[in-house]
Parts: structure tokens; sequence; C-alpha cells
């Protein structure tokens, strides 16, 4: 429909459409796009109706090579999710969901935007964009997205220009769960926006950083905004390996609530817990106020 008019897409389980040849191939990506015209660019709404195999994640592996994007070529967000449905995490992807970008998503408050673990294989060409979440409170989720990737040099996996609210209980400690969590090789982490936002009945356990990645190379992160964090804004946690080839720069770090600014936020740790070396770590003009 028309801009402002909505449809709801229901499915059972996982996003049924991913099976044979809904897939693209290397160098020939399959894309589900909302539409370019104004009769056919409005909002088009996914709903899980039963979680099945999937376990509430409405896609679920299986994919490669292909693109989700809900930009109609004016800036907002095109595809959704209806929360009265099962689905309480965007995508999961494992091992070999190669070339694959969710981009222009508008999730509201939802559970968890997802997952992509190379831990059994190789993930690459991973691509998360503009997408905007706000992170259910009272949620035992570790972090808004775990991120651990393949590559052999910089920018071969990017997440960008997306806006992340994450739940704190300011009386309660550095609690709440992360922005990114994870690492690998050859993510790039830029123009984000992070913000904590107050919530006095939030009794997750987990540490809030807005990135967290415990072992890694080849990573960036700049141009990022983040706000409130109730640990750090960036914790370079070295505890499965070492850290190479790091750039962190461009970032502002802020803390406005005042009771977090007296207790624990920092701004940019890198903490070695692994033996080994570390190197060629370039940390330069981020501005941290609190």
């Amino acid at each position: 429909g028309s801009s402002g008019n909505t449809q709801t897409y229901t499915f059972t389980d996982s996003f049924t459409a991913l099976s044979g040849y809904a897939n693209g191939t290397s160098g020939n990506k399959i894309t589900y796009q909302i539409g370019q015209d104004s009769a056919h660019n409005g909002t088009a709404i996914f709903k899980q109706t039963s979680q099945g195999f999937s376990h509430g994640v409405i896609f679920y592996q299986g994919m490669h090579d292909v693109t989700f994007s809900g930009d109609a070529g004016d800036g907002l967000k095109h595809f959704s999710v209806d929360v009265s449905g099962t689905a309480d995490t965007l995508f999961s992807l494992i091992n070999t969901n190669n070339n694959v970008r969710f981009c222009y998503w508008e999730l509201n408050t939802f559970g968890r935007l997802g997952t992509a673990d190379n831990s059994g294989g190789v993930l690459t060409g991973l691509e998360v964009d503009n997408i905007h979440i706000k992170i259910v409170e009272n949620t035992a989720v570790d972090s808004v997205m775990y991120a651990t990737v393949t590559g052999s040099t910089y920018d071969q996996n990017l997440i960008h220009h997306c806006f992340w609210e994450m739940p704190y209980n300011p009386n309660n400690s550095n609690f709440g769960p992360d922005g990114l969590n994870g690492g690998g090789v050859g993510l790039s982490f830029y123009n984000n926006t992070l913000i904590g936002y107050i919530s006095t009945t939030s009794t997750t356990t987990q540490h809030m950083d807005g990135w967290q990645p415990q072992a890694g190379s080849y990573l960036k992160a700049y141009n990022n905004i983040i706000c409130n964090m109730t640990n750090y804004g960036m914790y370079f946690e070295a505890n499965v390996g070492t850290f190479q080839h790091l750039r962190i720069y461009n970032n502002f770090v802020s803390v406005t609530d005042t009771i977090l600014a007296s207790n624990t936020s920092g701004g940019i740790v890198i903490e070695q817990k692994t033996a080994g070396s570390m190197d060629d770590i370039w940390i330069m003009n981020n501005t941290i106020v609190d």
C-alpha cells in the first residue's frame, strides 16, 4: 500500500521464503525490499505465529547472499515486526550465512536484534544498518546484538547508522545489556547511536557496555555516539584472545545521569586478560564527557 498504510505478513516459525531459489549466490544477491514507488511504499510488518525450531527468531539461519531492506529511498524504515507474535529476535546467523544484509527496520520495543556467530565455520559479508530497536525492560538479554565474524582485513563486515536503546536501573550498580558483543576479524562499527534509558524495574545482572569484543583483529569503531552506558562506552576485553589492528576514533562517549556519573561509568578501556601480543592499536580523537 501507499505511504502511511501497513500490511502484515504472517508465517509459521521463521520466514518461509528462505529455501532453495530464495537465496542468492556469490556475487548475485537476492533482495527482499519494500516498494520503490509511492503507490507501494507503506510499511510491511512481519509476524511469526509459532516458534517451532527457530525459537522465536524471524530469520533463522539457512540464508546467504540475501538482503532484507525496508528502504524506499526516503530515509524511513518501512520494515517492522508485530510484537504480538511469538518472535523476540530478528535474526540468528551461524557459520556459513555469508553476505547477508538487514537494513531500514523499525523494531520499536523488541526483545533483541540478533546473533551472528562464526564459531563453527565462516561467517562474512555481514551488514546491519539503519535499524532502530528499544530493548524490552526487564529482559535477561545479554546484548542488543552479538557478532563474531570472519575476515582478513578491515571493513568486511559492517554495522552502521543504527539507533539502539538499552534499559538500565540507575539504582542497581552497573547492570544492563550491552549494545554490541563479540568481535572476530574485519568488523567495523560506525555512525551508530547507543543510548541507555532508565528503567527502575530492570534487574538484569549484565554489565552494560556500548561495544564489548572479547578478541579480534582489523576492528574499527568510529563516529559513534554512546550515552549512559553503566559500565564503559567501549570495553575491549581480551579474555578469549588478544587484539591486533584496532582503530578507535572520532567517538563521543558521555554520561548525563548523575547517579551513573558518581559510580563506575567510563569511556574507553582495553584490558588484556589473555597472554599474547597486542599491537597496532590506534585510539584517536575521541571525546569523553562525564
